[in-house]
């Protein structure tokens, strides 16, 4: 398996993770290149072959949560631990560069993720998301008795905000 390395997508490098961005999501960070570094954590995959994923994650700015607004895996280099690479980078970020002063000994952070797939797809999805530690999963119904018109999940962080010494 070929060596991945792993870093954060800035406004300078955009560009060369076009065709692993949600098309919606890239054309958002194109439009909020002046701000993409305070609101968003954009990483990238790359192998000797050039890009092979991005994780995008939106920060709330109400809230200590962090949303995954777009995940991508180029097809022929699925399966080799690149997208829980990416999703356990993202988990290492937001523990280690956030300082949240919710609580004395820390906080909780959720990280969450909506999606919208065809059931084949979003049982593998699902899938992914439980081998990478998110545990609540929840559907949002159009209708009574309709299909799910959007899936959700979400994975809990407690952060501890520790002093010197202890």
């Amino acid at each position: 398996m070929a060596a991945v390395s792993y870093s954060l997508i800035s406004t300078r490098n955009l560009k060369n993770y076009k065709e692993v961005i949600i098309p919606g999501i890239y054309d958002e960070l194109e439009a909020e290149r002046s701000v993409m570094a305070d609101n968003y954590i954009c990483l990238g995959a790359r192998d000797k072959d050039g890009v092979t994923g991005a994780l995008i994650a939106h920060i709330e700015p109400d809230t200590t949560d962090i949303q995954i607004i777009s995940i991508y895996v180029l097809p022929g280099k699925r399966r080799k631990g690149i997208g829980s690479s990416l999703v356990k980078k993202l988990f290492d970020i937001v523990g280690n560069t956030y300082v949240f002063d919710e609580g004395e000994y820390g906080t909780d952070v959720f990280v969450k993720t909506m999606y919208c797939l065809p059931a084949d797809i979003r049982s593998s999805y699902e899938a992914f998301l439980k081998a990478n530690d998110f545990t609540r999963f929840y559907i949002f119904k159009k209708a009574k008795g309709r299909a799910a018109a959007l899936c959700g999940a979400d994975a809990q962080l407690h952060i501890y905000n520790l002093t010197d010494g202890e």
